[in-house]
């Protein structure tokens, strides 16, 4: 059965050479006799080669469209299978492609550089690694609560930056507003827990603030925004009816706010634990 389609295949293109080569000896015998005609008539020199570079003109034409219509079938198979080329290369190659997009992505947009401290698709960590198909982070977690290291690296694909947001958390490349959260029970002295954090969170920026003032000022004249509240505060929030939720605010060094936040705690809990033995009977 191969064998006599391979036939058919060689026999059809045959009678294709050959239509071709007659239609190509016809339309030149034609052409060749219309100039001939032309070049012996006492019209004017101008007009003569006008009509002659008209017929070489028409002679071509006609060439072109033989060929179409000789060829059609052959023509016809050869785009389809073109078409299957170019569906099976896409498939092949759409991962590599999207990854090559997401590089441009994010070198034309500047998203992050090594050394940053990014989040994407729940994977965060600390930019080491950054080449033109993958992303490799020193992972930092587990979780968005804490600030260690694990020991693992995660690569990603490139191609991630055209479908999930990235969170950049050392945008300002010094200084940032980092914001955590301490739980409280409604019975104890809210007031008295809030003026505490304050003051530990004012003792923790006074070595920098006045520097962490100035970028956050430098900054937002670049970026054209409003000079963001960098003093300390304290958000109050409560989902559970017996638990107040402390947010603490406050500017610290990039990289440094994990080892700034375990401070802060650890210094309050110490303040709360002299409470306890101070109004022990």
């Amino acid at each position: 059965m191969e064998i006599t389609q391979n036939m058919l295949f060689e026999a059809g293109v045959l009678r294709h050479l050959v239509s071709t080569a007659i239609t190509f000896v016809l339309l030149t015998s034609v052409r060749f006799f219309i100039i001939r005609k032309i070049s012996g008539s006492d019209v004017d020199l101008e007009i003569r080669r006008k009509w002659i570079v008209q017929i070489k003109n028409i002679h071509a034409l006609l060439f072109f469209i033989s060929l179409i219509i000789i060829w059609a079938s052959e023509l016809q198979n050869f785009a389809i299978s073109l078409v299957a080329f170019a569906a099976a290369l896409a498939i092949v190659t759409k991962e590599f492609v999207m990854c090559f997009l997401g590089t441009l992505v994010k070198s034309s947009n500047h998203l992050f550089k090594v050394g940053d401290r990014i989040e994407i698709d729940h994977q965060r960590g600390d930019v080491i690694s950054n080449t033109f198909l993958t992303t490799t982070l020193l992972e930092v977690g587990p979780g968005r609560l804490t600030h260690q290291y694990t020991g693992r690296s995660i690569t990603i694909p490139n191609s991630l930056f055209l479908l999930k947001p990235i969170i950049n958390e050392s945008y300002s490349h010094k200084y940032m507003l980092h914001t955590f959260t301490l739980p409280l029970r409604v019975n104890e002295d809210w007031e008295a827990c809030e003026k505490e954090l304050l003051d530990i969170s004012n003792s923790e920026c006074a070595s920098y603030f006045a520097d962490a003032k100035r970028h956050m000022e430098k900054m937002a004249k670049k970026e054209g925004i409003d000079i963001p509240y960098i003093y300390p505060r304290i958000i109050f929030n409560i989902q559970d009816p017996k638990i107040i939720n402390v947010m603490i605010r406050l500017p610290v060094p990039v990289g440094k706010n994990g080892r700034i936040e375990q401070s802060i705690i650890r210094r309050f809990l110490l303040w709360k634990k002299s409470l306890s033995h101070t109004h022990r009977p």
